[in-house]
């Protein structure tokens, strides 16, 4: 089903290759193409093992009958089946095919991951553009407020003399103003997708500007 995991379709398929072909025990294991290593995904049986935490290198399983599960020409895993009778050419035959259709199931359960991961991938880009967006109308109308704070602050300046007791106070709301003047920049490059440009900041004068 669409919610069952690739371990779990495994499992289930090593539980039947057990119950349905007197199999001693079976193994599913899956080849990982960057490393070339079998995993076992699967066990059912009389020794059956915790699934995920074996790994191997082709070529060195266990002496049994080893069914290679491949599908567009690729080794996608490979199935292991142990039997302490033998098996007869019918069931040989039966786990060729058996394998054939794991194989496919693999290949399609794999492209169903690699399609959600995708979709998942654009809805969070779809989420960031939005956010984008809207932190870049907040930054518009959050400059247009400051611009009057800053233009004020200009004008009473302009208005106190040097040493007025206020003068002080106006100059800290100019230069607040413009640090946050500073951010809505950020936030418009952000909304754009523009790239930012890093510099180099003194700490020091940074804390000493927060002092007040």
């Amino acid at each position: 089903t669409a919610h069952t995991t690739l371990p779990e379709m495994l499992q289930e398929c090593s539980e039947a290759i057990v119950k349905h072909l007197d199999a001693a025990f079976a193994r599913i294991w899956t080849r990982d193409p960057s490393t070339n290593m079998l995993e076992l995904l699967a066990s059912a049986g009389a020794h059956a093992q915790p699934s995920g935490q074996t790994r191997i290198r082709i070529g060195e399983l266990e002496v049994g009958k080893s069914y290679p599960m491949i599908v567009g020409g690729e080794l996608v895993g490979v199935i292991e089946m142990f039997s302490r009778d033998g098996f007869t050419e019918a069931v040989v035959g039966g786990m060729r095919a058996v394998a054939d259709a794991i194989a496919v199931g693999i290949r399609r359960n794999r492209a169903e991951q690699a399609k959600e991961t995708l979709e998942a991938q654009l809805r969070q880009a779809q989420k960031l553009e939005a956010i984008g967006s809207l932190a870049g109308g907040i930054a518009h109308d959050f400059n247009n407020m400051l611009s009057v704070i800053l233009t004020y602050s200009d004008l009473l300046q302009d208005d106190l003399e040097p040493g007025h007791p206020s003068r002080g106070d106006v100059e800290e709301i100019h230069a607040a103003a413009l640090r946050a003047s500073g951010l809505t920049r950020q936030l418009l490059a952000f909304s754009r997708q523009q790239v930012l440009q890093p510099r180099v900041l003194a700490l020091d004068t940074v804390i000493r500007d927060l002092e007040s």
